[in-house]
């Protein structure tokens, strides 16, 4: 009889999940380098996955690797998936962060917000405290987090990364 109910109480719950409405991806806002309102809402578009690059001007690693994260953005323009900045300099460093992204070309998009603002988002998909620059947050087509990595990341690594999860 136990056992029954434990089924049916699976049963119940996988069915009021379902019925539940999608929980919203989030929309902190951030702006981008014109100065304009944005999200990273707004770089998904239901067939791409969206590696989200968490740096800073003031990083030593983040200025080490940023070109290598950028050269990935415009390999991946077409295809599988976006590469997009998130910088947590905020308005005090927009001045750093604007200068570091001009030395790489516009082809790096990338978004600014205050640290805290940022450490919300990571808090709010992974489930873990922001613990500093460069952080990557990749995301499925789905809004999904399937990965979260503290420090540098091979580009490689991403790449194979999700080609082994896009088949």
């Amino acid at each position: 009889m136990n056992e029954v109910r434990s089924i049916l109480a699976v049963v119940i719950c996988t069915i009021l999940l379902m019925l539940c409405p999608a929980r919203s991806f989030g929309q902190q806002t951030f702006e981008n380098f014109e100065s304009q309102p944005a999200t990273i809402e707004q770089f998904f578009d239901g067939e791409h996955w969206l590696v989200v690059v968490i740096w800073s001007f003031r990083c030593p690693i983040c200025q080490k690797e940023f070109s290598t994260y950028a050269d990935l953005a415009r390999r991946q323009k077409s295809g599988s998936f976006t590469v997009i900045g998130l910088s947590i300099d905020g308005h005090e460093g927009f001045g750093g962060a604007w200068a570091l992204l001009e030395e790489l070309g516009d082809d790096f998009e990338s978004l600014i917000g205050e640290a805290d603002g940022v450490a919300d988002f990571v808090l709010s998909h992974s489930h873990q405290p922001f613990r500093g620059t460069p952080t990557i947050m990749i995301f499925d087509p789905g809004r999904i987090l399937v990965a979260f990595q503290e420090g540098p990341v091979r580009v490689d690594s991403i790449e194979e990364f999700i080609a082994q999860r896009s088949n």
